[in-house]
């Protein structure tokens, strides 16, 4: 249909098509846009601030967030291996693909990376243990000798991960039923019911966000709800490495130096790394967010302000942006 497909000069990736359409008209050229958008990604800029440091920045953040409110936050996902004693918490959309990779070829998978399918399938993937269905007794003994991860990322180049992963790509599922509610909302029933995955046009960035904001979807669906409370930041158990995705290798390196058998062990390969990406995600948050109301971006800040207090993470506008700002730079209000 005419009324949801745009036209687009030179060749284009449907993810970019898509993406420029919620950027549309800031620009000039496709150049100009790419070039703003990498020129606030420098990676020579990023900070991770030591474990103890971040450590006690949570720890006194979460006393604010939190108040009197006593009650424990346990992780959602936690996996586990005996052999190298250590915890994985999950935290999808954070590097959990990869790191669920690693604890298959811990358990004994000797296939190659790229051959490891449907990794979020526990039933399929057997090697994969899950702490939660261990007796208490394990659990506790667990949680207090093993080596405890967990993967964060800034909250905004997150929500983006998702959307070109699940909204983008190849929608799968009950995606697909969200992609037709937003055709709806944009361009009535006739259109969303004569929409089909194979069709190219994609809701934009823009239509993705309101989407969310408007129905709830954005805490409802772990990909992009906010993760603080699902991987447990506030709760009881004790982080040994709080990563964040950002300056992930050296998190790996450092992780391997404290668990010395994972030190021959090869880590998978990111998305960007194997070239399967040809833009970072952060690169097209930026550009994403380049055409969102001031208003809709304040409701984004706002969903994520959690995630932002209790890790510190720089906003769209920071010239450190998508990195932390540092260890004793916080924001205070949003």
């Amino acid at each position: 249909s005419s009324g949801i497909n745009a036209e687009y000069g030179g060749p284009l990736t449907l993810e970019m098509k898509v993406i420029i359409e919620s950027a549309r008209g800031q620009y000039v050229t496709l150049d100009d846009r790419l070039k703003k958008a990498i020129s606030t990604i420098d990676k020579r800029s990023a900070i991770a601030p030591s474990q103890a440091q971040l450590r006690d920045h949570i720890t006194e953040q979460c006393k604010q967030l939190m108040g009197s409110d006593n009650t424990d936050i346990t992780p959602r996902l936690v996996y586990y291996n005996t052999e190298h004693k250590l915890i994985y918490v999950a935290n999808p959309k954070c590097g959990s693909t990869s790191f669920k990779k690693f604890l298959l070829r811990l358990g004994g998978d000797q296939r190659e990376y790229s051959d490891m399918e449907n990794v979020h399938n526990e039933e399929a993937n057997p090697l994969l243990k899950s702490l939660w269905d261990e007796p208490e007794e394990f659990q506790k003994e667990a949680l207090a000798t093993y080596f405890k991860v967990t993967f964060v990322r800034n909250p905004l180049v997150r929500l983006v991960s998702g959307y070109r992963n699940k909204i983008v790509r190849v929608p799968r599922n009950h995606y697909i039923d969200q992609i037709q509610e937003i055709i709806s909302q944009n361009y009535g029933v006739e259109e969303s019911l004569s929409w089909m995955p194979r069709k190219p046009y994609r809701p934009s960035f823009q239509q993705f966000v309101e989407y969310l904001l408007y129905t709830g979807n954005a805490v409802e669906n772990y990909h992009w709800a906010p993760f603080a409370d699902n991987i447990g930041l506030c709760g009881s158990m004790k982080f040994d490495l709080i990563a964040q995705l950002e300056t992930a290798q050296e998190h790996i390196i450092d992780m391997k130096e404290r668990v010395p058998s994972l030190k021959d062990i090869d880590f998978p390969l990111s998305r960007t790394e194997n070239n399967a990406d040809q833009y970072s995600s952060e690169e097209l948050t930026a550009l994403a967010f380049s055409n969102l109301t001031e208003t809709l971006t304040k409701q984004v800040y706002k969903l994520y302000e959690k995630e932002i207090k209790l890790l510190g993470y720089s906003l769209i506008d920071n010239d450190n942006f998508p990195f932390l700002n540092s260890a004793d730079v916080f924001i205070d209000e949003i």
